[in-house]
């Protein structure tokens, strides 16, 4: 096919694959290669038919056939991107497991970094890392292929390394007991650390996750210096990928800014007396549902009546809480008023929406949240989150806030009755002074009406 073809008035014909389809270049529809014999002739037939314009009427079923000819191309350069990929990969995991980090020529570097920049590791491309990252990762990357059940490490490890799953399943396991994690680490205490052997997995703990292809694990311990929080293995032949901490904090640690969060997010937690007897394990996976919210002065963190799908737990500051309340008249020819009333003051260790969760069971908020004090902190979790991992956590943590939100409840409500007692009075007194002065008038006008009689008498 001539290029001139698609110059002058058959500028549609050049836009068109760009148009419907943005991987699928004019250049790509130079290549007939791609094309059966009906394409190229279609092809051809539709270019001249358009030029001379002589057959617009067709214009729709021919526009319907070229984009079917174009998912043909998309479809053969996608096979053909993803053949290539599989190859590079496949090359890179056999340069991996059989040359030993650190001892990679500058070829084998240069291979593995062309791979690693088209992959992702927790749902980042590597390509957005520095050249001299990805290159001291894959001068420093250790592999292995695991068969399932391979226990990678246990909780209350060290956290030494940080991992990638390249490819299969591993899952985090916590043992939300401290007896249990002892129990546990005593039964393998014997294991070498850096082989990895098989375990049953009902003896890790509770199931918290998953990791699948791409994703990363194990960055808290190495950011917090803490032992592990959570126990890994594979749940089937899974190859996985090994940084040092060395290497980690050289190269990949800049992609987890938003990890410090969680750091951050523990630590408030172990202020508050309510979880001062969570190990670390159960207080990570609690902060992976929070999130760090910060208000100014006056803002309102909640407005009574709309519904309830957020828990507060108070970091830093005062809060104040107001509620609407009924205040009758003081007969029955008044009308119902309602008052806005400061019932309670939380500051920090306080717990936001306990009280209409496990007391109250409403689905809106009975109370106005404002922050009294200059600036505000808060960890802010979903509803139900709370209700299972805090509520219906193991031990007596959900009798504990059941228990505080009942006293807090009773207390609130005798601050509204009591409030409401003083509306009331308040009220009557204005009525009492009203029928008063209207009792004065009164008097002075029968008054001028008796003088007026006794001087027209």
């Amino acid at each position: 096919m001539d290029v001139a073809m698609f110059d002058g008035e058959s500028e549609w014909e050049k836009t068109l694959a760009l148009k419907y389809d943005l991987n699928v270049t004019e250049e790509d529809l130079m290549r007939f290669d791609h094309y059966t014999g009906e394409d190229k002739q279609f092809l051809v037939s539709f270019v001249m038919r358009w030029r001379n314009m002589a057959l617009d009427k067709t214009r729709a079923s021919l526009q319907a056939a070229f984009q079917a000819i174009l998912r043909k191309v998309k479809e053969v350069k996608y096979n053909e991107a993803m053949k290539e990929r599989d190859d590079l990969q496949r090359k890179s995991l056999e340069l991996l497991t059989n040359v030993p980090p650190g001892t990679r020529s500058e070829e084998d570097v240069e291979h593995l970094s062309s791979w690693l920049t088209k992959m992702k590791l927790g749902g980042e491309k590597l390509s957005h890392l520095e050249p001299g990252q990805v290159k001291n990762m894959s001068s420093m990357m250790d592999v292995r292929v695991l068969p399932a059940n391979s226990l990678i490490f246990l909780q209350g490890d060290s956290g030494d390394y940080y991992y990638w799953v390249i490819s299969g399943s591993v899952e985090l396991y916590t043992s939300f007991t401290a007896a249990k994690e002892l129990m546990l680490r005593e039964k393998h205490k014997d294991r070498p650390r850096d082989e990895y052997s098989t375990i049953d997995v009902s003896e890790l703990g509770n199931h918290i996750a998953s990791m699948e292809d791409g994703a990363g694990f194990g960055e808290l311990s190495i950011i917090s210096d803490a032992k592990r929080s959570l126990s890994a293995a594979t749940s089937c032949e899974t190859v996985l990928g090994r940084f040092s901490k060395k290497t980690y904090n050289a190269s990949i640690r800049s992609m987890h800014s938003d990890k410090m969060d969680t750091v951050r997010k523990i630590a408030i937690l172990k202020g508050f007396k309510l979880f001062s007897s969570w190990p670390p394990s159960a207080l990570s996976h609690l902060s992976y549902k929070m999130d760090i919210k910060e208000y100014a002065y006056n803002d309102k963190m909640v407005v009574g009546g709309s519904a309830i799908r957020d828990i507060y737990f108070v970091a830093e500051g005062e809060i104040n809480l107001e509620s609407k309340i009924r205040v009758e008249g003081t007969n029955v020819l008044d009308s119902v008023t309602f008052k806005s009333v400061q019932v309670a003051t939380i500051h920090t260790g306080s717990i936001l929406g306990d009280i209409e969760t496990t007391v109250e069971k409403s689905k809106s908020w009975r109370v106005t949240a404002k922050v009294k004090s200059a600036t505000a902190k808060v960890l802010r979790m979903e509803k139900e989150d709370f209700i299972h991992l805090v509520l219906n956590s193991p031990g007596d943590v959900g009798e504990k806030v059941k228990l505080g939100a009942e006293a807090v409840h009773q207390f609130r409500r005798e601050r509204i009755r009591d409030a409401q007692r003083m509306k009331l009075k308040e009220k009557k007194v204005q009525v009492d002074k009203k029928n008063s002065e209207s009792k004065t008038v009164e008097n002075l006008r029968q008054r001028v009406q008796r003088a007026s009689f006794e001087v027209g008498g």
